[in-house]
């Protein structure tokens, strides 16, 4: 059986502009990074993967020291990266207003063209989301990492459409329903998702699981 956690970084300091890759985590994240690690330490995942944010790169590194830094290192990979915003990234919220006006037509409104259509015409439809969370799981799927678990620091939107492309498999011809689940599976900062794989189909085992933060 392969294993997967998916873990949402932790929180970062208030006002701060989250799309920006560089943004770092305050202190209060860093507690809450080593309260992932030790809960993560229990079940000595084998491999570790982070995507390209620093928030999410500096939780995946906390972990790798908690177990030992000589037995593990740290895979950084844009297949992890949230969903793609690059007009949206490193700019205030109060400037974004125009893109929460497209995300939440999508997501409230969804249609095959528009779960298909990107901001602005840049970044990341949520369809090519779907497609990319699909390539995870393919990853995973792969002969070298049965038996293994494996931690995975990366996003809100990522691990919610990861959830619901397991929901769904392998019926995704259906937009409105595509992102009712999706809008229905966001995590909370600093938690844990658990999939499983025997049989050759991926299951969530565990959602959203939070009773490690203290």
């Amino acid at each position: 059986m392969t294993t997967i956690y998916l873990i949402r970084h932790p929180e970062t300091p208030p006002k701060l502009a989250k799309q920006d890759h560089s943004t770092r985590l305050g202190k209060e994240g860093a507690r809450v990074a080593h309260q992932i690690a030790h809960q993560l330490a229990k079940h000595q995942p084998h491999r570790i993967y982070s995507s390209e944010y620093l928030r999410a790169q500096t939780a995946a590194f906390t972990l790798r020291y908690t177990l030992g830094a000589e037995n593990h290192s740290v895979v950084v990979d844009p297949l992890f990266n949230e969903i793609g915003r690059p007009l949206v990234d490193g700019q205030p919220f109060s400037s974004l207003n125009s893109y929460f006006w497209w995300r939440k037509q999508v997501i409230h409104f969804p249609t095959g063209q528009n779960i298909r259509s990107r901001f602005k015409n840049t970044g990341e439809s949520y369809w090519e989301l779907l497609l990319r969370v699909q390539k995870i799981l393919q990853l995973f799927s792969q002969e070298e990492y049965q038996g293994q678990s494996i931690a995975v620091y990366t996003h809100s939107q990522v691990i919610a459409m990861t959830k619901t492309a397991i929901e769904l498999w392998p019926y995704f011809d259906d937009p409105r329903e595509i992102m009712e689940l999706f809008n229905q599976n966001f995590p909370r900062y600093g938690s844990i998702t658990t999939l499983q794989r025997s049989i050759f189909i991926w299951k969530v085992t565990e959602f959203n699981n939070t009773s490690h933060l203290k």
